[in-house]
C-alpha cells in the first residue's frame, strides 16, 4: 500500500509488536547497568594505581628482657611479587654470643628465596621451625633480610612465627599471618 492510498474497508491495521514504554524502560536499565559497570572499572583501576593490589607490609614487635625483636612481613601480597621479610634484633650493649632465630618452615615455603642476608653460620630444624644461627654482629642490632618473591601458585592464608632463642630455649614467639591473593 502506498502512502497516498487509503486502507480497504475491513482491512486490518498493522499492530505494533513492541510496547514503546517497555523499550524505554529496557533502555534506561541498560544505561544504568553500563554506568555501574564503568564505575566499578574506574574504582578497580584507581585501586591498582594507588597500589592496593601490590604488597602490603606489616610489623610485629616483642621484647625479651632488654632485647627487642621486630619482624616485618608481607601482610597482603600475590604470586610473583617481591616481598619485604626482615627480622631485626636489638640489644643495648650488643651481643655476647651467637643469635638464634627460628622461622616457620611452611611459611617460608610460600616464597622463592634468593638468599638470606647476612648468611647464617648454621641452619637446623627444630620441629616446624627452620633455625638460623648468626655470629654476633658488631653493634647493638642484627638485621636479617630475606630476598624473596611469592611463589606463583601461593594462595590464601599462611601463618608464620619468628622465634628468638636464648641458647637452645625459645624465649620469644612473634606470630603473624600473610594473605596471598590469587
Amino acid at each position: 500500500m502506498s502512502a497516498g492510498q487509503a486502507a480497504a474497508p475491513g482491512a486490518r491495521t498493522p499492530r505494533r509488536t513492541t510496547d514503546e514504554r517497555h523499550d524505554l524502560r529496557r533502555a534506561r536499565t541498560a544505561r544504568a547497568a553500563r554506568r555501574v559497570a564503568l564505575g566499578l572499572l574506574v574504582v578497580f583501576l584507581l585501586a591498582g594505581a594507588v597500589g592496593l593490589f601490590g604488597t602490603t607490609p606489616r610489623s610485629r614487635t616483642g621484647r625479651y628482657g632488654t632485647t627487642t625483636v621486630t619482624v616485618t612481613y608481607p601482610a597482603v601480597s600475590r604470586g610473583g611479587l617481591a616481598v619485604h621479610y626482615q627480622i631485626e634484633v636489638q640489644r643495648p650493649g650488643g651481643f655476647a654470643g651467637p643469635v638464634r632465630l627460628g622461622v616457620t618452615e611452611r611459611y617460608l615455603d610460600a616464597f622463592d628465596e634468593n638468599g638470606v642476608s647476612p648468611e647464617p653460620s648454621s641452619e637446623t630444624v627444630d620441629g616446624a621451625l627452620l633455625v638460623w644461627e648468626f655470629d654476633p654482629p658488631a653493634g647493638d642490632t642484627l638485621t636479617v633480610s630475606l630476598d624473596a618473591r611469592v611463589e606463583p601458585d601461593t594462595r590464601w592464608r599462611r601463618r608464620g612465627h619468628a622465634v628468638l632463642y636464648d641458647g637452645e630455649r625459645p624465649v620469644l614467639d612473634l606470630g603473624y599471618t600473610s594473605y596471598f591473593a590469587p
